[in-house]
């Protein structure tokens, strides 16, 4: 486990009994939710560079420059959301989603199907 002192030390917080868990407010959350969008996009955009650093998506395709502009974009307006999908979506044209699939969606979160992680996430 980790060394309770060494952590304190790093994190003067801690010591003064300061950090919490919860936010103090609402702004602070939100601020809070921009940062860990930030994080996660900045981790998808390296896995795609290392993709394309690897010979796995090629360099010359158009997906690899459609892929690393989402997350250029998704990082502009982190602030509202994760939105690397809706930038690819339109680069790619893709049509919105029809009747039949809203209303599989729709049953994915309701019960029992809501208790079932896959399905729920095959549709988020």
């Amino acid at each position: 486990g980790a060394n309770r002192e060494l952590v304190r030390a790093m994190l003067p917080d801690l010591k003064a009994g300061v950090a919490d868990d919860e936010p103090d407010s609402d702004s602070e959350e939100q601020a809070l939710i921009s940062i860990y969008r930030e994080t996660w996009l900045r981790v998808v955009q390296q896995h795609y560079w290392a993709a394309i650093d690897q010979g796995i998506l090629p360099r010359t395709l158009e997906v690899a420059r459609i892929l690393l502009n989402s997350t250029d974009i998704a990082l502009e307006s982190s602030d509202t959301g994760l939105r690397d999908w809706e930038a690819v979506a339109r680069e790619v044209h893709m049509r919105p989603p029809g009747p039949l699939w809203r209303t599989i969606c729709a049953l994915a979160e309701s019960r029992p199907l809501c208790w079932l992680p896959d399905i729920r996430s095959t549709c988020s």
